[in-house]
């Protein structure tokens, strides 16, 4: 194999990264802002054996929104609040979908987990909204990734099938500096300069 090929491979796998979270998270993201932003009136107590609503507000002694059940065009939300009305947890299902985020007392989605048709992901971010790290899993590719304060990819663990294992590593640009792989039962291990130039190259 030659060392063009399995550098697309590996970085076949890196891609994942780009795909961990997706528009789950901007749909969560959106919900708990909306969410955060309407009132929430007090209703009366129901007794009933089976309630039929389409929100369903948890108020706490003084009457504070502390969580929410909805509907709201087909997608099922649950949302969990602090003392100070912030969403915390936002739970939803989206069509077949399944997303959860986490946010801090600042209103910044810190975790998001999602599950899809053959799109699994986990994304952690930092107080700044920078996903720092994510993990992934399309079909029968994975990939562990991780960046820096600047957004920027640093590195990124991956497998594709049988095919392909590696690791890539990025420097402060971007660039692809380093890549270990093992294609079957061949490994191999690539240097490249700053302009992408192979420097080193081990192939056994």
């Amino acid at each position: 194999m030659t060392t063009d090929r399995l550098q697309w491979k590996v970085l076949t796998a890196a891609s994942i990264a780009g795909l961990i979270g997706g528009s789950l998270t901007s749909w969560l993201l959106n919900a708990a802002v909306a969410g955060a932003a309407r009132g929430g009136g007090h209703a009366r107590l129901v007794r009933a054996d089976v309630l039929r609503v389409k929100k369903l507000v948890v108020v706490d002694r003084e009457g504070a929104r502390r969580a929410e059940i909805s509907a709201e065009s087909g997608t099922g939300l649950i949302r969990v609040y602090d003392t100070q009305g912030k969403p915390r947890v936002v739970l939803g299902v989206p069509g077949n979908d399944a997303a959860l985020a986490l946010y801090d007392d600042t209103g910044k989605v810190r975790v998001a987990v999602g599950t899809g048709s053959n799109n699994d992901y986990l994304r952690m971010f930092d107080q700044n909204g920078q996903i720092r790290v994510g993990l992934g899993i399309q079909g029968d590719s994975s990939a562990l990734a991780f960046s820096a304060a600047s957004g920027i990819l640093r590195a990124v663990v991956g497998t594709s099938g049988n095919e392909v294992q590696g690791l890539t590593v990025y420097d402060s640009k971007g660039k692809t500096r380093e890549m270990a792989a093992l294609t079957g039962d061949q490994p191999v291990l690539q240097i490249q300069d700053g302009s992408g130039k192979v420097v080193w190259n081990a192939l056994r």
